[in-house]
């Protein structure tokens, strides 16, 4: 068992070190959206991750911001979002997609609270450039990367868990084992000595069986 243990500790610290050196780099620039058929400019973020995990880091993390992003016409929408140590709210609109089989992009446009993106008059560069909505944008990225952080650590103790199982149904089975082998060394060791008692009683039968014919030949 101690021999097992080590092992999952030096599983567990080469794990960590992939991990921690195969972090990528998230892209970040400014670009544009298909909003209810309008090109809306647009913060658009390159994730290393699957489009699902990242659509679960940003409703983990807009919820730890008080906020509850609701699905609306192929957008999610957040409304009166406040980070940390800032007074001013605003809404979020963003949109993930797949890009490839372990990547996605995230689309997020910011408006003042109350502003649909189409009829807008405040500015998404403007409101990321300063204020409240620069605070959003260079969230996300720390946010995801401390999500998908999260999804391989659950990952690798599920993985030490399976093991630790597999471990100890066969230590149960060897028990289990163990205990036959031992039964029936005690059987082996029980019969061998029913034969010698019954080969004893078998000579003794023997041997008065041939004084029984000696005795008649006798006569």
């Amino acid at each position: 068992m101690n021999k097992f243990m080590l092992m999952v500790t030096v599983f567990l610290f080469l794990a960590f070190q992939s991990f921690s050196q195969d972090q990528k780099y998230t892209r970040k620039y400014s670009g544009t959206v298909k909003y209810q058929k309008t090109d809306q400019p647009a913060t658009v973020f390159e994730f290393p991750y699957p489009a699902s995990e990242v659509e679960d880091g940003l409703m983990a993390f807009f919820r730890e911001q008080g906020s509850k992003p609701k699905e609306s016409k192929g957008f999610y929408y957040v409304s009166n979002v406040r980070m940390p140590k800032e007074d001013k709210l605003q809404d979020i609109y963003y949109k993930v997609e797949k890009d490839g089989k372990e990547a996605s992009k995230l689309y997020a446009i910011v408006t003042e609270v109350g502003e649909n993106p189409v009829t807008r008059t405040s500015s998404h560069n403007e409101l990321v450039a300063a204020g409240a909505g620069a605070g959003v944008v260079a969230a996300v990225g720390p946010a995801m990367e401390e999500h998908d952080y999260k999804v391989q650590l659950e990952k690798q103790e599920e993985e030490i868990r399976k093991s630790e199982k597999k471990m100890n149904d066969l230590l149960d089975e060897s028990k289990k084992l163990e205990k036959k082998r031992s039964d029936i060394d005690i059987e082996i060791e029980t019969n061998k000595q029913d034969q010698e008692k019954l080969q004893a009683e078998l000579d003794n039968k023997k041997q008065l069986y041939q004084q029984f014919v000696e005795k008649k030949k006798k006569k």
